[in-house]
């Protein structure tokens, strides 16, 4: 028996924490435990409001899909559909794949992919933005529907680093000459990490500025996704600090929910050396990830934005670590 549990369903919930806790990938930005209703930890509802019309495939009494999915009124007056401002994603349960094979039943791809549909022409979106996990080594069944409509795919690469080796394995696997750049991070910069347990402590001046200056930047590659204090403030989040010749220099923003640590973005002042900076960052953050009980380090290729490069792009794959590719995509109607 195959059925659609939405969040105003009374077993939404457990069956939402079972989804996560046999999820492969473990996303942070979407695993967040549900806050009330329907916001995930952290997240803030800001104008215009979100409808959350997240969703389970459920057989045989466990969760077989998900879907985080919100609808809200964009800048022009169409709706569009995403997650609280980022791109909606879907989630799996690895038990629920049909051994001895990575497929899932055609019954609940089926459902999966009828329900997407009949949301999509109750809500007529104006614009759709949707990340496909790739979960298991397979595409989303929504990718399928996106696709047959018109949207056009974007790949994205990323790495997944094991952070249950050794600092040593660790070190051992990043390129000699990522090594050499945080070696002379290690001794021309000073780290901090500013989380839920010092954040207080460490207000200032200093602190606040870089806080805000990281949050914006967080809240403009991430649009209407603004709940990164929270999520800092509830030790699902922290910022690494690099301090250079006794200057503030650089912010760098993660996210973790003791599984899973995910780069999100930096922030910078205008004083900074000309070496690079974020190879050692976050390598600090590797290694505090680790602490924190983290097993997995999900690290995207990346350029800050207002930045063309340099001492702040990172190429992911020279971290180590498994590759992994993903697909955004965006429809237009």
């Amino acid at each position: 028996m195959h059925s659609i549990i939405e969040t105003s369903d009374s077993a939404f919930p457990a069956f939402w924490k079972e989804l996560l806790e046999n999820d492969p990938l473990q996303n942070p930005l979407y695993l967040q435990q549900r806050e009330g209703a329907s916001s995930p930890v952290g997240l803030v509802k800001t104008e215009p409001e979100f409808e959350d019309r997240s969703f389970l495939i459920v057989a045989r009494d466990a969760p077989v899909f998900g879907c985080s999915l919100t609808t809200h009124k964009d800048d022009s007056g169409g709706t569009y559909m995403g997650h609280f401002g980022m791109e909606a994603s879907t989630h799996v349960n690895r038990t629920a794949i049909a051994n001895p094979s990575n497929n899932f039943e055609p019954q609940s791809i089926c459902l999966l992919q009828e329900h997407i549909t009949r949301l999509m022409e109750e809500v007529k979106p104006h614009s759709v933005d949707y990340l496909d996990p790739v979960s298991c080594g397979i595409m989303s069944p929504v990718t399928q529907v996106l696709l047959e409509r018109g949207a056009t795919p974007t790949v994205q690469k990323a790495q997944l680093i094991d952070l249950s080796l050794s600092e040593y394995a660790l070190a051992r696997n990043i390129s000699k000459s990522y090594r050499g750049l945080i070696h002379w991070g290690r001794r021309n910069l000073q780290f901090e990490i500013l989380s839920a347990s010092n954040i207080e402590e460490t207000r200032g001046e200093s602190t606040d500025g870089f806080l805000q200056s990281a949050l914006h930047l967080a809240s403009q590659r991430f649009k209407n996704y603004l709940g990164y204090e929270g999520l800092l403030r509830k030790g699902s989040a922290f910022l690494v600090r690099a301090n250079y010749q006794g200057e503030a220099t650089t912010n760098a923003l993660f996210v973790h929910n003791h599984k899973t640590c995910h780069y999100l973005t930096s922030s910078t002042t205008a004083v900074v050396p000309h070496r690079p900076i974020l190879h050692s960052m976050i390598w600090h953050a590797m290694l505090h990830g680790k602490r924190l009980g983290c097993n997995r380090f999900d690290l995207a290729s990346s350029t800050p934005p207002g930045f063309d490069g340099g001492e702040f792009c990172i190429e992911a794959d020279r971290f180590g670590g498994l590759s992994h590719t993903r697909l955004k995509l965006r429809l237009i109607q």
